[in-house]
């Protein structure tokens, strides 16, 4: 697995589709930087540009809650991993530990960035993606 971090958000006004592009945070020595770019929604792109500017809310919205309940029940965030890429979309694992272990969630990589951005947790893209 590949650990990388977010290295642009853009946002394209009036569109249905926003960018973000992850960075490799070690390449290998003597190689340059791997980027890896996904088409995201702009609730998710609204979402990681509050992150990056660690805007807050009056109350929690989507992401905020869903950190929320994780946390309240006694689970963190441990990490996203970015494990496949099937027809043109990339899937993602968000793994939770909590108090009966660890928990692997399929959930879309747009949604584990914005939850692994406001956790503060790693973010890796496996090596076949």
């Amino acid at each position: 697995m590949i650990q990388v971090r977010l290295n642009q958000l853009v946002v394209i006004k009036d569109s249905d589709s926003q960018i973000v592009r992850l960075e490799e945070v070690e390449p290998p020595p003597g190689q340059a930087r791997r980027l890896m770019t996904l088409v995201i929604g702009p609730a998710e792109a609204a979402e990681i540009s509050r992150c990056v500017q660690s805007a807050e809310t009056p109350r929690p919205l989507t992401h905020q809650l869903a950190l929320q309940l994780a946390t309240q029940l006694g689970g963190r965030i441990q990490k996203t991993v970015i494990h496949d890429l099937r027809g043109g979309t990339f899937y993602a694992e968000l793994t939770l530990d909590g108090p009966a272990g660890a928990v692997a969630v399929d959930c879309r990589p747009s949604d584990a960035i914005a939850l692994s951005l406001r956790a503060g947790s790693p973010i890796y893209v496996a090596d076949k993606v």
